[in-house]
């Protein structure tokens, strides 16, 4: 049996607690976004400087993948182990960043299929500190 890689808002929020959330909000606004309001606890990740290496024109690629090494360490410093579930999203429903954050760490991690206000969702939200 294949476990679905989506999760819904209301399977969402009993995990929270023990989770790793990752707003993957993405384009001009999504810092101010991420400021303004996000899922409770959860890390602001950025797809041109967390879930990518900066770009080398030599080989091409917008967005290439990190390093093994940089990206683990990346993961690390977030409080990702394999023992602890994450919970990613973004303004898209996954369909954006999120689900590259998901891809590069899909063995542990559930992607939010509802795009919008968390809030309206039910999930708890706080402003950015």
């Amino acid at each position: 049996m294949i476990s679905s890689p989506l999760i819904t808002a209301a399977d969402a929020i009993p995990l929270l607690d023990q989770a790793v959330s990752l707003d993957a909000r993405s384009g001009p606004d999504s810092t101010s976004a991420y400021r303004q309001s996000h899922v409770a606890g959860a890390l602001r990740v950025d797809l041109e400087t967390d879930l990518s290496e900066p770009a080398d024109p030599a080989l091409g690629g917008r967005h290439p993948l990190p390093s093994l090494r940089a990206w683990l360490a990346r993961v690390g410093s977030w409080g990702v182990s394999p023992s602890i579930p994450v919970i990613v999203y973004d303004a898209a429903g996954g369909g954006m960043a999120a689900a590259r954050a998901w891809w590069q760490s899909h063995k542990h991690s559930k992607l939010l299929s509802e795009a919008g206000d968390e809030r309206a969702l039910g999930i708890p939200t706080d402003p950015s500190s």
